[in-house]
């Protein structure tokens, strides 16, 4: 059955993806972004800019999160979620 047309709906929130976000990583997640610098070529420096390791904070654009952690978040599953609590922040605009 097709949607109905009639009634138009508001978005909830509407977020630009090129928006600063902010994760704070498990073990997972540093492996994961460990394994997307070798798969680049590239050795995982340990000042990346956007990575506060004191913190386990990546700062990242949300694309860029999308880019390197999408296949790893789902619902369900193993609990070996790249972020703590599964939480994304962003800054403020």
């Amino acid at each position: 059955m097709p949607m109905a047309t009639t009634a138009k709906r508001k978005p909830k929130a509407t977020i630009n993806i090129n928006r600063v976000a902010i994760v704070r990583l498990t073990d997972h997640g540093r492996r994961v972004l460990e394994a997307h610098y070798r798969k680049l070529g590239l050795s995982v420096p340990v000042d990346v800019p956007g990575i506060f390791p004191a913190h386990d904070l990546y700062r990242a654009p949300l694309w860029d999160l999308m880019n390197i952690f999408g296949p790893h978040l789902y619902m369900g599953g193993p609990l070996s979620h790249p972020f703590e609590a599964n939480e994304i922040t962003f800054l403020p605009e």
